[in-house]
């Protein structure tokens, strides 16, 4: 479960359908016996430290979307982004988004967070091929 707290927007929290903290046990848990996805994933949100593991982890999530899933890619260290998701994740998708937030959280505890300040802006944009049609 995830929690987070705020003065202004109130506590919430989310539990998803499945967790895992290592990357190894995705197929286990969102392919079924035959190789399929158990569920359509609508938005997959990927951040990573390095241009390496952005690859990586593209390589490896690619096989749990589909057309109609949104990549969104955290770009709080890098720009052109999309770029690399989009040697793993197209001609089949049509939503691959950099993402950067600029935000006050602090992390309460193993999976609780709060923002602390009110302010708070995220930042959408795309970088890849402008003459593609999705």
């Amino acid at each position: 479960m995830v929690s987070w707290k705020s003065s202004k927007l109130g506590s919430n929290f989310y539990r998803p359908n499945e967790f895992t903290k290592n990357s190894d046990d995705l197929d286990a848990k969102l392919l079924d016996s035959k190789g399929n996805p158990k569920y359509s994933i609508d938005v997959i949100i990927l951040s990573c430290l390095s241009f390496t593991a952005y690859e990586k982890y593209c390589k490896l999530l690619s096989k749990f979307s589909n057309e109609n899933t949104v990549v969104l890619l955290d770009s709080n260290f890098g720009v052109e982004l999309e770029k690399l998701a989009i040697q793993s994740f197209l001609p089949s998708h049509r939503c691959i988004l950099s993402v950067l937030c600029d935000a006050e959280v602090r992390t309460l505890s193993s999976g609780s967070y709060a923002l602390v300040s009110d302010s708070f802006q995220f930042f959408f944009g795309v970088t890849y091929l402008q003459d593609q049609n999705f």
